[in-house]
């Protein structure tokens, strides 16, 4: 069950994955998008940002889709550098450099491409106000944790969070990333109000049952 939900969170998030896509060539990253829901509004919303020389964080656990996308979005918005990427495999010495220059970069659009558990705790990351997840995980204290990074001590603007989500076209309501979203917010709401924990045991099993109760119904 567990490795099923896994593969329909990394189809949600692309069918190709990091496959079949030049991040150097506008027309091939411009296809490899339209694969994506979530990755063209990432795209869409990225434009905005940088339309209003904002900064953004953008949380992905595929490393090959980091890769990638972080390639993509240099090519995109014609970047004269390569978005700083902090993953699992990334020294503490390193991750921080990559960080403060983030941090000292003039005014002007970048983002920075992180792992949510790997960068989810212990940076401050002020100069970005857009939070984006393209990874969403069980736990909604791990997203929580991720938005903190933008938002802390020294943070002067408002602060948006953005949850692009994957609607199946027959689905609709009953689509994979719909079902996980609800269920985040239920537990959010849980944890927030009556202070349980979390995670629970049946959290999996609910999402199991819920997606593929609506695939299967006639």
């Amino acid at each position: 069950m567990l490795e099923i939900l896994h593969r329909m969170r990394g189809v949600s998030l692309h069918p190709d994955r990091d496959e079949g896509v030049d991040p150097t060539d506008r027309a091939s990253i411009e296809t490899w998008l339209s694969r994506s829901a979530r990755l063209s509004k990432a795209a869409e919303l990225l434009k905005k940002i940088a339309s209003h020389d904002e900064k953004a964080i953008v949380f992905v656990e595929d490393l090959g889709v980091q890769r990638v996308f972080a390639e993509a979005m240099a090519t995109m918005f014609d970047l004269d550098h390569i978005p700083g990427r902090i993953d699992g495999g990334v020294s503490g010495d390193k991750r921080q450099k990559i960080v403060n220059d983030f941090q000292s970069a003039p005014r002007g659009f970048d983002l920075l491409v992180l792992s949510p558990r790997a960068a989810g705790v212990g940076l401050t990351i002020t100069a970005a106000n857009h939070v984006i997840h393209l990874s969403r995980w069980w736990n909604p204290a791990v997203e929580d944790q991720c938005n903190d990074r933008a938002y802390r001590i020294g943070q002067r603007r408002d602060v948006t969070i953005h949850l692009p989500l994957a609607m199946h076209p027959d689905l609709k309501e009953h689509s994979f990333d719909k079902k996980l979203d609800l269920l985040l917010e239920a537990k959010r709401a849980l944890s927030r109000d009556m202070l349980a924990p979390p995670v629970g045991e049946g959290d999996l099993d609910r999402l199991f049952g819920d997606v593929f109760q609506a695939v299967n119904s006639p």
